[in-house]
Parts: structure tokens; C-alpha cells; sequence
């Protein structure tokens, strides 16, 4: 009895025996129960540094030098009102643009009266001067032109062209003096002064417009044309006759104006006489023979309106006319007769001669005149009784 109790005692303990037993928690293999280390993998044991201690030992207190522990924050949630801030504006100055003075310009205006009233040895000298105060003011204008307002930035551009069309003349000029090619530079001369009297014409605009709006949009619609029309073009047919001279292919020209379904041409290239060839030419034959084409916003001045002219119609005075009454008479009867006497009696026999008049009776004479006999095979004869005479004889 105390052998069966004893076996299965034993029993009892092998089958609780692993229930007490560690097991390592990676891989899963049993530890000693002292065992801080799985002997197999080496992992620690859960737990093994942690040991609570002897329950009837107080924990030990921190010592008073240790740093209090700050509390945790603590977050209360709440709806967040945002409120609208009020936008505050600066005011700040507003600069008004700098009034211009045509003072300014009294170099270009002073030049274009040098060239006008001048010949070209007094120019040339004199517009070196000018030239020279003109770049001083450009100088100080160039300063403030970030100041300017439409109307002033406008007016200066067009004087800064105009100035440029008048270096312009004055080369074209020295070389129609002093140049091998009188011809071409003769038509530089004439472009220039169209170029300028279109820039005279902006200004006068600009003006008279006192700055408005439409006056700045005619004035750039002037300038717009005049750089429209003054572009060279070129021939590109084998040729082109311009005042019934040949201009070949390849040969620059400038369309001056186009009126009435012609157009004005002016040779650019180089001259074979003193003057440019200059002349009209059918606008169909242009565009056909160069690469000018018609463009009706740009191109070009209208038709000029005829001038009032009143006809006057005289009457010719009537030529006068002188009658001469007489006789009838052939026109053979006034050939002079180598007789000496007179031939023809007092009373003309043939006045009654007419084979195709009944009441014409021959005289019995007659047969002895030949003549006569020859004359009535020419036909009737008509009867004169006057004879008018042309002024133009007299």
C-alpha cells in the first residue's frame, strides 16, 4: 500500500513538474528556474530584471537632491474661435508725373532750322554743336523718363525720331555733295524729309490734342504709317519699267503713295543719272512684279479732291462766206485760150447745153466744136449759179 502511494506520488510530480518549469518565451526552450539568460538562444528572460521585492521591506525613498518630477501637461479640448482681424490700408503718396518742357527740345528744332535756312558747309560745322547739347539733355532726361506719363513719354519718342530724321538728311546730304552716288543718296535726302514732315505732323497732333487719349492714339497711328511706308522693297520679276526706264530684278525701291489704282515709286538703289528714277506705275503691275502688296489699313493717303474749275465755252466766230453772182460757166471755159481774140462771144452758147434736160437745145454751132463733143461723154453736168470762196485762200 505505501508502494502504491509512493508510485503514485511520483507520477503526480513528473506530470506537474513542466507546469512549473521556464521556458525561454523566443525559443522555446526550458531555462534553469534562477536563469536571468536562455541557455540555447541567449535572449533574456521576461522578467528576470524586475523582481519585486521582500514584501516586508518598505520601498526606499529618493533622496532629497533628486530633480522633482514636473507634471504632466494637461490638454483640454475646446472649439477654437478665430475672429476675422480688420485689414488695415496704408495710404501711401501718389506721384504725379513730371511735367515736360519743350524747352528741352530746343536743339531739334534749332537744328531743323539750321538745315532748312543753311547751306551744307554752315550746317555741318553748326550741327556738331547742336548734336552735342541735344545728347546732354538726353542725359538728364533719360533720368526722369521712368517718371513720365503717356502724354510726356509720347512727345518724347516722337522729338528722339524726329532728331534721328534730321542726322538722317544731313548724311544724305554730305554724300549728294561729296559721295560717288549723287542718285542714291538724293533719295535718302527725299525719304528723310518725308520722315520728318510725318513726325512734324504726330506732334502738331499731340499737341493741339492738349494729351487726350484720342490725340496719343493719332499720333501712334502716324508714326505706325510713316514706319509702314517707308520700307524698301524689291523687285522680283526679271524687271519693272518706272518712268519707261528698266529697273531689273533684285533692285530696291521705295512706294512713296498709292492714288487712284497707281502707285509712286522711287528708285533706292544705285543711280545711273544725277536724279532717281522716279515715276507711277499701275498697282496690279507692282504687286506683280515685286513683294510690295496693297494694304488698305496702312496704305496710304486718300485721293485729293480736284480743285473747282469752271469752263468757259466761246463760240467761234462763223467763217465768212463770199458769193460770187455770175454766169454759169464749165470749168473748162476759165483755162486760158492760146487765141489771141476773144474766144467766147457775148452771149455764152453752151448755157443751154445739157443732154439730160429736155429743154436744152443745141445750138447748130456745135458740131463744130469738138470739145463739145468730148464733154458730153463725161456725163451731166450740174448747174452753179454762185461760187463760194474758203477764207483759208484769201
Amino acid at each position: 500500500m505505501k508502494r502504491l502511494l509512493l508510485v503514485l506520488a511520483l507520477l503526480l510530480f513528473c506530470v506537474a513538474a513542466p507546469l512549473l518549469a521556464a521556458f525561454c518565451h523566443h525559443c522555446g526552450k526550458q531555462m534553469p528556474d534562477a536563469a536571468n539568460f536562455c541557455p540555447a538562444c541567449g535572449t533574456a528572460s521576461a522578467g528576470s530584471f524586475d523582481s519585486a521585492p521582500p514584501m516586508g521591506t518598505p520601498p526606499a525613498s529618493p533622496p532629497s537632491s533628486a530633480q522633482p518630477k514636473q507634471p504632466a501637461p494637461v490638454i483640454i479640448s475646446g472649439p477654437v474661435v478665430i475672429q476675422p482681424t480688420t485689414p488695415v490700408t496704408i495710404n501711401q503718396p501718389v506721384m504725379s508725373p513730371i511735367e515736360i518742357s519743350l524747352a528741352d527740345y530746343d536743339a531739334v528744332n534749332q537744328m531743323e532750322l539750321l538745315l532748312s535756312n543753311s547751306n551744307y558747309d554752315v550746317a555741318s560745322r553748326e550741327a556738331l554743336k547742336l548734336k552735342r547739347q541735344h545728347n546732354e539733355r538726353m542725359n538728364l532726361i533719360a533720368s526722369r523718363y521712368s517718371g513720365y506719363g503717356p502724354y510726356q513719354r509720347r512727345l518724347h519718342d516722337l522729338h528722339v525720331l524726329k532728331f534721328n530724321a534730321l542726322e538722317n538728311y544731313l548724311e544724305s546730304w554730305k554724300a549728294s555733295e561729296r559721295g560717288p552716288d549723287v542718285a542714291r543718296a538724293q533719295a535718302e535726302k527725299d525719304r528723310a524729309l518725308f520722315m520728318l514732315a510725318q513726325t512734324n505732323e504726330a506732334i502738331d497732333v499731340l499737341l493741339s490734342g492738349g494729351g487726350s487719349l484720342s490725340s496719343i492714339a493719332e499720333a501712334e497711328e502716324i508714326e505706325r504709317r510713316m514706319k509702314r511706308t517707308t520700307v524698301n522693297y524689291v523687285v522680283t520679276a526679271p524687271y519693272i519699267l518706272v518712268d519707261n526706264q528698266r529697273l531689273n530684278r533684285g533692285e530696291p525701291l521705295w512706294v512713296i503713295d498709292v492714288l487712284s489704282g497707281s502707285a509712286k515709286v522711287l528708285h533706292m538703289g544705285r543711280g545711273r543719272s544725277s536724279q532717281p528714277i522716279c515715276g507711277w506705275v499701275s498697282v496690279y503691275d507692282l504687286e506683280r512684279r515685286s513683294n510690295w502688296r496693297s494694304d488698305p489699313v496702312f496704305f496710304y493717303s486718300s485721293a485729293p479732291v480736284p480743285p473747282v474749275t469752271t469752263t468757259v465755252i466761246y463760240r467761234e466766230p462763223e467763217p465768212k462766206i463770199i458769193i460770187i453772182a455770175g454766169k454759169k460757166r464749165y470749168p473748162y471755159r476759165h483755162r486760158p485760150s492760146p487765141c489771141p481774140w476773144p474766144r467766147y462771144p457775148d452771149r455764152d452758147r453752151h448755157d443751154k447745153h445739157d443732154k439730160y434736160d429736155k429743154r436744152d437745145k443745141h445750138d447748130s454751132r456745135d458740131k463744130y466744136d469738138k470739145r463739145d463733143k468730148r464733154d458730153d461723154k463725161r456725163g451731166p453736168y450740174k448747174h452753179h449759179s454762185y461760187v463760194i470762196v474758203d477764207p483759208k485762200f484769201w
